[in-house]
């Protein structure tokens, strides 16, 4: 189970519903990458986990039929009253084996689709027939599908624009964040800075997640010449790992901005990183929510942002940051120089962004739809 968005999502997820009196349990399978872990956080929450090793993050027939059989199997003999899955290949594995043993209510969170055109999942071409093929298979999966949980109502636009199924199929609950840990983080600025070698009273952006092509962070080494120009002395923090982070420091050193950019990598104090932050930038080529973009928010931070997938229902352009096309340096750099001069607009977005995300991307919120969800389903189920 790695470090990411649609991971965090689905332990707070169980997290949260233990507490309300579920008898929540995760099934997983590949257990790590170069973005980190989370099977140990969820071993603190004391989730009860199922290791599934067939299932692999890359498609593989052979690993996926095995895969299908042992959730079928796990499925069977536990009887449950509720499967709900999460991510594409999770999805279709767990849902049609879920009907097989059969669950009376099944419920999935795609978490973002495979068929947008800078989605990806490992071994499935971005092509036109990689794309068809997981279509046709999200379509079979739907017929058997109780209820679909989308991240934002432009998903269930595109859902139901490619044929998925009908709107009524679908529900949207923003993914929750742990809102306390952002809000009431207690940093001392100044020391943080010191430990990270940022002189004070030089800007600071930042950006959060995986060293992925789709995260566009390209786009911001490519825009920091030109941020330089106005500022000199900015300093650039990128938090996370990936495949890419080799690729991304001699792209800095080409560019002559190694000395700018901090590679901080996979990071446990990322609130108060945020809290050193002026700035916070997502270069995202595809996005199904943002996680990253709501804790910036939440942590009372400014945000410039690519207008793609559900960014927009995140971000309310001109109030909580600035809205940018994706792949475009020129413009990123021109909305980070305009809230880097304008330190008043940058408290105002600040304080907005942070009013706009408390109530609606709450972790209890997220909570408290799910579980009424579950009881409808059950209610109707039955």
């Amino acid at each position: 189970m790695i470090n990411g968005g649609a991971q965090k999502n689905t332990l707070l997820t169980i997290n949260g519903l233990k507490k309300e009196g579920y008898d929540a349990r995760l099934a997983y399978g590949f257990t790590s990458g170069d973005e980190g872990e989370l099977i140990t956080t969820a071993k603190g929450m004391g989730v009860d986990l199922y290791y599934i090793p067939q299932m692999k993050r890359e498609i593989s027939p052979i690993n996926d039929v095995r895969a299908f059989l042992e959730l079928y199997k796990l499925i069977k003999k536990e009887g449950f009253d509720i499967v709900h899955t999460h991510t594409s290949k999770a999805g279709i594995l767990g849902r049609f084996s879920a009907k097989l043993a059969g669950v009376p209510v099944i419920i999935h969170s795609p978490h973002g689709h495979i068929f947008d055109p800078e989605a990806d999942i490992r071994g499935v071409s971005k092509g036109i027939l990689g794309i068809r093929f997981f279509v046709f298979l999200e379509r079979l999966a739907a017929r058997i599908t109780d209820k679909i949980i989308t991240l934002t109502g432009l998903e269930i636009e595109q859902q139901v624009k490619a044929g998925i199924d009908r709107r009524e199929k679908f529900i949207t609950i923003y993914s929750g964040i742990e809102m306390e840990k952002l809000i009431n983080v207690k940093v001392n600025v100044s020391e943080k800075k010191r430990e990270l070698q940022i002189p004070l009273g030089v800007p600071v952006l930042g950006t959060v997640g995986r060293l992925d092509s789709v995260k566009g962070h390209k786009f911001l080494l490519d825009a920091i010449p030109y941020i330089k120009r106005a500022s000199q002395g900015i300093k650039v923090l990128i938090i996370g790992d990936g495949t890419l982070r080799l690729d991304l420091e001699n792209q800095a050193k080409r560019l002559g901005v190694e000395d700018n950019v901090l590679f901080l990598g996979m990071r446990d104090d990322v609130p108060e990183l945020l809290n050193c932050i002026d700035v916070f930038v997502l270069p995202s080529l595809y996005e199904g929510m943002g996680r990253a973009l709501v804790e910036a928010e939440a942590a009372g931070v400014p945000v410039v942002a690519t207008q793609v997938g559900g960014v927009p229902e995140v971000v309310l352009d001109g109030k909580t940051g600035i809205l940018i096309p994706p792949k475009d340096p020129a413009r990123l750099a021109e909305a980070v120089i305009l809230l880097l001069k304008d330190k008043d607009k940058r408290v105002s977005m600040g304080i907005e962004g942070r009013k706009f995300v408390t109530g609606l991307f709450g972790t209890e919120a997220m909570i408290n739809k799910v579980s009424d969800l579950y009881e409808d389903m059950l209610k109707i189920c039955h």
